[in-house]
């Protein structure tokens, strides 16, 4: 079943089309501008979530630059006081790349965001070249297992054995583990097989807006979002008129069932679109 979502940027540039966050959010950071979006896209994605019928968490990734950012706790416990969303249902994801300091400003962060009841996860990895030392002392909850080992199974053994290896140590660790990048049934398997907590992958949608995706919210709040379509990020200097502007959307996760049968029928979904110049909110689905 569908558990979580997962909050996606997307620029959608007027000429350049859909600009993927790989390649504007390293931009943003050089020209201090990621600040700006993380305040938007966090209250963005919780007041969303908090409008869901059912309590589904939704995760938020967070760069490098925001992590060092002191104010981030305060941000974050904003964000979850404004919107009324339980602590427990946000999930704030961060790339194994980013460097990580046992007795400094990050490990006191993470543990004052866990002791708040935020989940946190480690997204990527695998691709670092510090993936198990950066779980040694840290206060993960989940591990996703980057992409491209799901994508080489079970074609290339050396794959399969790495995802066994890291769900094997993330078990021992009390941490659950997502696949990342799940696209076939026979992929779908194997992660079960090796013991996966969680999937996500277009097996089960791709990134779709929220108001596409009915069944997240009531009548009430389904016409609300019809009207409410002002939540989009411009850059410095832009503007866009109200019919330029869309909902944010999702992309999601789900839990890997242990005993065979299928949990789903796959879903429809379109990718998220709306006007041009400037970012929007999309979510994927993920699930158990």
């Amino acid at each position: 079943m569908i558990c979580a979502y997962e909050a996606l940027l997307r620029w959608n540039h007027p000429i350049r089309g859909k600009i993927p966050p790989s390649d504007f959010i390293p931009i943003a950071e050089e020209m201090g501008l990621v600040h700006e979006i993380g305040d938007w896209a966090l209250p963005t994605a919780c007041s969303e979530a908090s409008r869901w019928r059912r309590p589904l968490r939704v995760a938020v990734n967070l760069s490098a630059v925001q992590l060092r950012n002191k104010m981030l706790l305060q941000q974050v416990n904003s964000a979850l006081s404004e919107s009324g969303l339980e602590p427990g249902r946000l999930e704030l994801e961060i790339t194994e790349s980013t460097p990580m300091d046992r007795n400094g400003h990050t490990l006191e962060l993470l543990t004052s965001l866990k002791a708040a009841g935020v989940q946190i996860a480690m997204d990527d990895f695998g691709m670092g070249y510090s993936s198990l030392g950066a779980l040694h002392g840290f206060p993960f909850d989940k591990i996703k297992i980057d992409r491209s080992f799901i994508s080489d199974i079970p074609s290339r053994r050396d794959a399969v054995t790495i995802v066994e290896l890291i769900t094997g140590v993330a078990r021992s660790l009390g941490m659950a583990t997502i696949a990342e990048g799940v696209e076939t049934e026979e992929q779908l398997t194997w992660v079960k097989r090796l013991g996966c907590d969680y999937m996500q992958g277009f097996l089960i949608g791709e990134p779709a807006p929220a108001s596409g995706l009915s069944h997240l919210y009531g009548e009430s709040d389904l016409a609300h979002e019809e009207v409410d379509l002002g939540k989009s990020w411009s850059p410095p200097g832009e503007t866009h008129s109200a019919h330029e502007e869309a909902a944010p959307g999702t992309h999601c996760t789900a839990a890997v069932p242990r005993h065979g049968g299928r949990p789903w029928q796959r879903e429809r979904s379109e990718t998220d679109c709306g006007g041009s110049r400037r970012y929007t909110l999309s979510l994927a689905q993920k699930r158990s």
